[in-house]
């Protein structure tokens, strides 16, 4: 049974599915789970499958699916995957702790971001720690996590211009969503702290989209304490 999406063809090569309702974790769940399922269970034909917000895109040649109706076939089995997918996903995300500094010394745009939204540096800080957060989109750009959830008080734009040079573990935020940039590199989102690079290659390999995520405020010392010895900390809980 049809629970929450709607499956269509858009061209003679192409069939998604679109999940209904704002974007959640649920919705990350079962789209993440599915596109999981479909590729350990790959029907000829297949070219490629592409998750992203609210949308599941198969593409296929028609050709090689073959039989008298290659979009039929197509769809058919899509929809036996996401009935098996509304019945397997279950509440079983796991929860991980991620250590955030929010000391200016790595967080240049901090203090504007207090500006702007006529806060205190305390109370970013205190929001952005206390909002309940979950691992949204692995594999933009650079492969970098999209961590959904940001308060509307804490909200901004991004830049007209980029950071140049960013750091592994860079924290930004752009409206409604939180970012980390895995490498060094540019980007226009406003960098509000850093996580420390090694915790943050563990939880690249450790994190499923649909984890909860929890942001854990730590000083400017002990930031450089977990940069050279990483395994003291207990992300997973």
């Amino acid at each position: 049974m049809n629970t929450g999406y709607t499956i269509y063809s858009i061209f003679d090569d192409s069939v998604i599915v679109m999940f209904e309702g704002d974007f959640s974790r649920e919705t990350v769940r079962k789209m993440y789970h599915a596109a999981r399922k479909m590729n350990e269970r790959m029907l000829p034909g297949i070219s490629e499958i592409v998750p992203s917000f609210t949308t599941l895109t198969v593409y296929y040649d028609p050709e090689k699916v073959g039989g008298k109706n290659p979009e039929e076939t197509v769809q058919n089995w899509i929809q036996n995957i996401m009935e098996e997918t509304d019945a397997a996903v279950k509440d079983e995300a796991r929860r991980i702790q991620l250590p955030i500094c929010y000391d200016p010394e790595i967080a240049p745009d901090l203090m504007k971001v207090a500006k702007q939204n006529r806060l205190s540096v305390d109370e970013i800080i205190q929001i952005h720690t206390n909002e309940q957060y979950f691992i949204s989109f692995i594999g933009f750009s650079l492969h970098i996590p999209f961590i959904g959830g940001n308060n509307h008080r804490i909200a901004v734009e991004k830049k007209l211009t980029q950071n140049i040079h960013l750091p592994v573990g860079s924290v930004g935020i752009s409206e409604s969503k939180t970012g980390i940039y895995p490498v060094k590199t540019t980007g226009e989102w406003q960098i509000i702290g850093r996580t420390p690079q090694n915790i943050f290659e563990k939880i690249v390999s450790f994190g499923q989209p649909g984890d909860e995520v929890r942001f854990i405020p730590i000083p400017l010392d002990t930031f450089a304490e977990l940069c050279h010895h990483p395994d003291d900390w207990e992300f997973a809980v």
